[in-house]
């Protein structure tokens, strides 16, 4: 084989773990952003049940403003701890949307160095075969020549 297809295929080579390993990127973008959408709506939950008892204590018979009080700021901080993990939630589906995008640039960068390997293996083939035809036919001549 050619030093030039010797090295497309080594090429080639490197283009599959760069693929494997954007592969593997997007495998754990996926799941930190399914991750972030979990505590993302446990969180919502949380808010949801904080607003629920603040309103309950509210409209209590007798009314306790202590409790009301407490839990709306529990309310308050659950509003701050879902606005982290909105923002998170949306980084993370930011990094997957990247990550997606370079394993299908990695896909493509893999797919044409294995065409210019495979190309370049059949020209270095080629290169043999038509070498190898070439002295059997100098062979053959000079034993033509002999005659």
């Amino acid at each position: 084989m050619s030093d030039r297809a010797a090295t497309l295929v080594r090429l080639a080579a490197l283009e599959r773990f760069r693929e494997e390993r954007a592969r593997q990127q997007l495998a754990t973008a996926h799941a930190d952003a399914q991750a972030a959408r979990e505590i993302k709506e446990r969180d919502e939950a949380t808010l949801e049940t904080f607003e629920r008892a603040r309103e309950s204590a509210l409209h209590h018979p007798a009314a306790d403003m202590a409790r009301y009080a407490l839990y709306a700021d529990a309310a308050m901080a659950a509003e701050t701890v879902l606005a982290r993990s909105t923002d998170t939630l949306a980084q993370s589906e930011t990094a997957l949307r990247q990550a997606s995008e370079d394993w299908t640039l990695a896909r493509a960068r893999r797919d044409m160095a294995g065409e210019r390997a495979t190309e370049a293996r059949e020209q270095a083939e080629q290169a043999v075969e038509a070498k190898a035809a070439a002295d059997l036919m100098d062979l053959w001549l000079g034993r033509e020549s002999a005659k």
